[in-house]
C-alpha cells in the first residue's frame, strides 16, 4: 500500500503507511524495506537531503549485502537526478558495477551510464573504454555479458570509426562463454546482422538457425518464445529468396514459419510470400491452396484482395509485400531479463 500510494502521488497516505510499517513490522527485512520506502517518499516530496540520509542508513543497516546494494543504487539514482550531485551519482553507480558485479543492480546502473554518456561521440568513446575496463576486472561476473554486449553495440552504431570486427569478437565471446546469459539471443542476432553486412549470407543463416535450435517446446504453456524466433525464420526465408536465389529453400522455411508462428504479425505475409514463390517454381496447385488458407485464416488481412485476384486471374501485378529486413543500423539493443 505504501508503494502504491507513493507511485500514485498520495504522499500523505504513503507517509501514514510507512509509519504503520515501521511500528508493526519489526523484522530486519521489513525495517529495511520501510527505510527504502521512506527514502522514496522523501524524494517525491522534493527533500533530497533527507532521502540521501535515509538511503545511507538503509545501506548501513541492511540485512544482507544485496540489500545494501539496492539502497546504494537508490542513492546513486537520487544523486544523479540532481544537477548539483550528478557526478557523485555517476561515480556511485560505477562503484556498484565495479564492486558488486553479481548484483542485478549492476546491470541497472549501466542503463543510466548509457543514457548519460550515450548522447555524444566523446561520451560513447569514453563509455566503450569504461566497459572494457570493467569487464577485464570481473570477467566471470553476472554483469560481464552486459558489458560485452553494450561494448559491441557501441561499435555497431555508437562510436565514431566503430569496428564491426571488434563487435563480432565481443558478441562471439559472449555467446561462447556465457551460454546461459539472457543476452545470448541478442548477441547471436547481432552476429547475424554483422554477417549480413559482410555479405556472408550462408554463415548468417547458420547463425540464425542456432537461435531457432534453442526453442524449447512446452505442451502445457506453448513455446518459451523470445522476440527473435519468428524474426530468425522470416530472415532465413528472405535470405534464400532474395540473396541466395534458392526459392525451394525459401519455400521450405516459409512452410516452417506458417506452421510454427501462426500468431506472428507476419503470418499473412508469410502465406502470401509462400504462394508467390510456389507459383514462381510452377507449383500452381500448392500456391492456390496457400492462398485459400490465407483467405480462411486471415479474412481481414490487407492481402485478401490480392490473394483473390491471383486466384481469379493467375497473376498479381503489384509487387510482393516488403520483407522489411533490418540492417545493422537497426540492431535491437533492448536488454531482456533485467529487474
Amino acid at each position: 500500500m505504501a508503494k502504491k500510494n507513493t507511485r500514485d502521488g498520495n504522499l500523505d497516505s504513503a507517509s501514514a503507511a510507512v509509519a504503520y510499517l515501521a511500528a508493526t513490522a519489526p523484522s530486519t527485512w521489513n525495517q529495511f524495506e520501510t527505510q527504502i520506502l521512506r527514502g522514496d517518499l522523501y524524494l517525491r516530496k522534493n527533500q533530497p537531503n533527507s532521502a540521501a540520509h535515509t538511503y545511507l542508513e538503509a545501506a548501513r543497516k541492511a540485512p544482507t549485502q544485496a540489500h545494501a546494494t539496492k539502497a546504494t543504487y537508490r542513492l546513486g539514482q537520487m544523486l544523479y537526478g540532481n544537477a548539483a550531485t550528478e557526478e557523485s551519482g555517476l561515480a556511485t553507480l560505477i562503484r556498484i558495477v565495479r564492486h558488486e558485479p553479481d548484483s542485478p543492480w549492476a546491470a541497472r546502473s549501466l542503463d543510466t551510464l548509457d543514457v548519460h554518456f550515450g548522447g555524444t561521440q566523446s561520451g560513447r568513446t569514453w563509455l566503450e573504454k569504461l566497459y572494457r575496463a570493467l569487464f577485464n576486472e570481473n570477467p566471470s561476473s553476472r554483469v560481464a555479458p552486459h558489458l560485452l554486449y553494450r561494448g559491441a553495440m557501441l561499435h555497431i552504431n555508437g562510436i565514431k570509426d566503430g569496428d564491426l570486427n571488434i563487435a563480432m569478437l565481443l558478441l562471439t565471446y559472449l555467446t561462447e562463454n556465457y551460454p546461459r546469459s539472457a543476452l545470448w539471443d541478442n548477441a547471436m542476432y547481432g552476429q547475424a546482422n554483422i554477417l549480413h553486412t559482410f555479405g556472408r549470407y550462408s554463415d548468417e543463416i547458420a547463425t540464425l538457425r542456432r537461435i531457432l535450435l534453442e526453442r524449447e517446446p512446452s505442451y502445457i504453456l506453448g513455446n518459451y518464445e523470445t522476440q527473435f524466433y519468428h524474426r530468425c525464420s522470416w530472415r532465413i526465408a528472405q535470405l534464400y529468396a532474395e540473396f541466395l536465389n534458392n526459392p525451394a529453400a525459401a519455400i521450405h522455411e516459409l512452410e516452417y514459419f506458417v506452421r510454427e508462428f501462426q500468431y506472428s504479425k507476419r503470418f499473412d505475409d508469410a502465406l502470401f510470400m509462400l504462394a508467390v514463390l510456389q507459383r514462381k517454381i510452377g507449383h500452381i496447385n500448392d500456391s492456390n491452396h496457400t492462398l485459400n488458407k490465407l483467405l480462411t485464416a486471415r479474412p481481414n488481412s490487407r492481402l485478401v484482395e490480392r490473394a483473390r485476384l491471383v486466384l481469379q486471374t493467375g497473376s498479381d501485378t503489384a509487387p510482393p509485400p516488403p520483407w522489411s529486413f533490418p540492417g545493422t543500423q537497426n540492431v535491437d539493443t533492448k536488454l531482456p531479463g533485467e529487474p
